[in-house]
């Protein structure tokens, strides 16, 4: 904090943008397992470097951490249009890192009652798909991926129909929806 502030850069690109930005920096840059300090580009002002061991802040209370853990199951759909090109959408403002592009999402299990991030979207045969692990906050997510083409999810997920999808093109894709993907 400057003055209060956090940085005037904020106010440059906008909160969501910034904050984007430094989710990446963690998932990249500054993990939990291993940073890279030298690359990193707020390096200069970081107080974990200046401490002289980065690699132990933030001080993490590892059993009071894994209690607070949800179980939940997603299904990820990769949807292809005719030319093969995988589809996605962008998350609206009322969603979970809104503004990102994501494929089609639904919640198929969570242990917290009240979780409705995503539609959800029952299916036991589902279980047998590929998956992949993913964590996010609290969560611990079993990420099940189905690829279908557009009719088909129109199909199968007739129900849902306020999907308007863009061709994937890298930009601002989610990084579950990457796995998704390469999977």
């Amino acid at each position: 904090f400057i003055n209060n502030k956090i940085s005037k850069e904020i106010s440059d690109v906008g909160a969501r943008v910034y904050n984007e930005a430094l989710m990446d920096l963690g998932r990249s840059i500054c993990t939990a397992r291993k940073i890279h300090c030298d690359i990193c580009p707020l390096n200069k002002g970081c107080l974990a470097l200046a401490s002289g061991s980065p690699q132990n802040i933030p001080i993490v209370n590892n059993e009071k951490k894994l209690n607070k853990r949800s179980d939940l199951h997603l299904l990820r759909v990769i949807v292809r249009n005719n030319d093969d090109e995988v589809l996605s959408y962008q998350k609206s403002s009322s969603e979970w890192l809104s503004g990102q592009y994501e494929l089609p999402t639904f919640t198929m299990y969570c242990s917290e009652e009240n979780f409705k991030q995503y539609l959800q979207f029952y299916n036991l045969d589902f279980y047998n798909l590929p998956s992949f692990s993913t964590g996010i906050t609290h969560y611990k997510i079993i990420n099940y991926v189905l690829e279908l083409d557009q009719q088909e999810f129109n199909d199968i997920f007739d129900e849902f129909d306020n999907y308007q999808f863009h061709r994937v093109n890298g930009g601002n894709l989610s990084t579950a929806s990457v796995k998704a993907i390469n999977l």
